[in-house]
């Protein structure tokens, strides 16, 4: 029988000695077993062996905290949907500014529900189309009541600070990832909420000057053909309304106008139509600054080198 030098020993686990106790005449087949089954145990009981563990956790975490906000995000919607069953022709000034708020906070909280679902893997096609569909519902009312608005000369709400909702609403709507100014959109006026959700539709990205920022791995236009063609109409109607009601940028957005929609053609592989609306730009501006840059998306599209 082998005999043992000393009454304990130790290992190393992380560094730190682990003491191993073992009896001086144990045989030594039987201490190698004892100090394999000490050194079996730290190893099991190190940080690396509860990883999966971890992750797993962390994971349901962030599932809670995306079933948790979604429940924020669905009575928002059912609050701010009680407040646009009031007709808006009915409404004087400061309550109408209220109105467009929720319409606009509406558009941004489901834009912020597609980052969320996004962002966890769960925006399938079907889930995206529906909340595409309403996203596309609320943007016409905003162009058709934003129009209206214009029409009545009260068109400084929405240039101004007249766009107003509940504080509460407002924070919760940032907790929910759409934005500290959800209520509102710079430089807002008919003919650019036209512009935006043709742009939204087209490249599946808000543009900037918008409280969120979407990036949609597939365009709209790519699912339905429908959008592709209502972000063309939207288009048509932003040039036609830009011509009518501009007064003091009315180059400046028309060639914005007219550069978009071209951008938009070669999305939906539209090149000579899109080459046609660079071209209006170069005819009807040919002492603009942009001539040089529009010019060359022209050759681009030519192949001209």
């Amino acid at each position: 029988m082998l005999r043992t030098k000393g009454a304990t020993g130790e290992a190393l686990h992380h560094g730190r000695p682990v003491p191993l106790e073992y009896n001086h005449d144990m045989p030594a087949p039987r201490l190698s077993l004892v100090l394999l089954a000490t050194l079996l145990s730290c190893w099991a009981t190190a940080p690396h062996a509860a990883e999966p563990d971890r992750r797993k956790a962390l994971q349901q975490a962030k599932l809670k905290r995306a079933a948790a906000l979604q429940k924020q995000a669905d009575a928002l919607l059912a609050a701010i949907d009680k407040v646009l069953t009031r007709k808006p022709a009915d409404l004087n000034k400061t309550d109408l500014g209220v109105y467009l708020g929720y319409r606009i906070l509406r558009g941004h909280l489901l834009m912020a529900e597609m980052n969320r679902k996004q962002a966890l893997g769960r925006l399938g096609t079907k889930t995206l189309k529906r909340l595409l569909r309403l996203y596309v519902s609320n943007q016409k009312a905003l162009i058709e009541e934003l129009t209206a608005t214009r029409e009545r000369g009260m068109a400084d709400i929405y240039r101004g600070y007249g766009l107003k909702v509940d504080e509460a609403h407002k924070e919760t709507a940032s907790r929910l990832g759409a934005g500290n100014s959800s209520e509102t959109i710079s430089f807002l006026n008919p003919d650019r909420a036209a512009r935006m959700g043709s742009h939204f539709l087209c490249f599946g990205k808000t543009p900037i000057f918008q409280a969120v920022d979407v990036r949609l791995a597939t365009p709209p236009v790519k699912l339905d053909r429908r959008w592709a063609k209502l972000a063309t109409a939207w288009m048509d109607w932003a040039i036609t309304d830009i011509a009518a009601h501009e007064k003091n940028f009315k180059e400046r957005e028309t060639i914005r106008a007219h550069d978009q929609y071209g951008e938009c053609l070669m999305k939906l592989g539209r090149k000579g139509d899109a080459i046609t609306q660079w071209q209006k730009i170069l005819d009807t501006f040919p002492t603009s600054k942009e001539f040089p840059r529009i010019s060359k998306k022209v050759e681009a599209a030519l192949g001209v080198k």
